[in-house]
């Protein structure tokens, strides 16, 4: 870990394993515990895990964002060439966020989308044990992040813990 500025950064020293750990066991690759501080004032200590680190392996060292074992599962070998803007499926989402949304990127009817919407619940096509956060805004400008990280274990994500707020919008994220 190094810290730069407000900026903690992480560069594994040696191979750390594919898989996601389960962050609810306590598992983890590396971690480190670390606290805000204005100079004056500091907050409690918090820790930061790694829990998953996926391997993006270039010519020269330069990362594309798109992890090897992925291109290699969607275009047949993680030495690809996969431009990470481009939109192999046609369904106006780049091959970046169709990594970053865990969806098929060859594929066009593969989308992350609520399948139900109810007053005090959502629901989700969801990748079993993959990550995701729920967030909100009232304004479109502002999102936050609502609860803590789901980690379905099945294709059906959901969310039931709404903040008391009037009116509020809300997305998907899935967390890389």
């Amino acid at each position: 870990f190094a810290l730069s500025g407000s900026t903690l950064s992480f560069t594994p020293a040696g191979f750390i394993g594919a898989p996601r750990l389960d962050v609810s066991g306590g598992s983890y690759y590396r971690n480190i515990f670390c606290r805000y501080s204005d100079g004056t004032n500091a907050s409690p200590f918090y820790s930061v895990r790694v829990v998953s680190f996926q391997d993006d392996q270039h010519p020269g060292g330069v990362s594309d964002g798109l992890p090897d074992a992925w291109v290699a599962q969607f275009f047949g070998s993680s030495s690809a060439s996969v431009n990470p803007s481009a939109d192999a499926d046609g369904d106006g989402v780049s091959n970046l966020n169709e990594f970053r949304l865990g969806t098929d990127p060859t594929n066009a009817a593969s989308v992350l989308r609520f399948t139900a919407v109810a007053a005090n619940s959502l629901t989700w096509l969801a990748r079993p044990y993959d990550l995701y956060e729920v967030q909100a805004t009232t304004d479109f400008t502002n999102w936050f992040r609502v609860g803590n990280p789901i980690v379905p274990t099945t294709t059906n994500g959901s969310f039931t813990n709404f903040p008391a707020v009037p009116r509020m919008f809300f997305r998907i994220e899935r967390v890389p």
